[in-house]
């Protein structure tokens, strides 16, 4: 009698192993890199420093998702948020970009991956300063259509945090991942 559990066991193991191998859902393994991280966010923060070095909305525009591109009016956006920087970029203090986010499930590897970036003390030759911010996906395993910018904001650092003068600001985009 145990040798024919034994076999049993055997053979229901043996059909599950098949079964499990014979698994055809679509698996796309992706694991990034910290190298192919930081190569893309850099990528992408050399691209806003230009583009907002130069006030080149057309630069910016070709990172946006093409969710985000087909859902607002990304082109208006982009010139009404460079409109409200008086002068010409001279100098950026600070710049920084990275991986903000990401969704991981162990049998589908990485599904999503969010990065932002900021540009700090944003001088124009009027002496006024700027903070730009911007966020987006680097990758979505469902959504290819989410990948790229989907927020970009330039605020006026020379209001006073407390101060009745209101901050001026411009937000292009999505407020939140999409």
């Amino acid at each position: 009698m145990v040798k024919n559990q034994r076999e049993a066991i055997f053979v229901l193991f043996c059909i599950c192993c098949l079964l499990i191998g014979c698994d055809k859902s679509e698996r796309q393994y992706k694991v990034f890199t910290n190298e192919e991280e930081q190569a893309e966010t850099s990528r992408l923060l050399n691209v806003v420093v230009e583009a907002v070095s130069n006030k080149d909305s057309e630069k910016i525009y070709s990172e946006f998702s093409e969710y985000t591109k087909n859902k607002y009016d990304v082109k208006e956006e982009l010139d009404n948020a460079f409109a409200i920087m008086d002068g010409n970029v001279v100098e950026i203090q600070n710049k920084s970009a990275g991986i903000v986010g990401t969704s991981y499930y162990r049998e589908y590897g990485e599904t999503v991956l969010t990065y932002g970036g900021d540009l700090y003390g944003v001088k124009t030759d009027t002496g006024k300063s700027y903070t730009i911010s911007f966020y987006g996906t680097f990758f979505d395993r469902w959504n290819p259509e989410y990948i790229g910018i989907s927020s970009f904001w330039v605020s006026d650092d020379d209001v006073e945090p407390n101060s009745e003068e209101e901050t001026e600001s411009y937000h292009v985009g999505s407020t939140g991942r999409h």
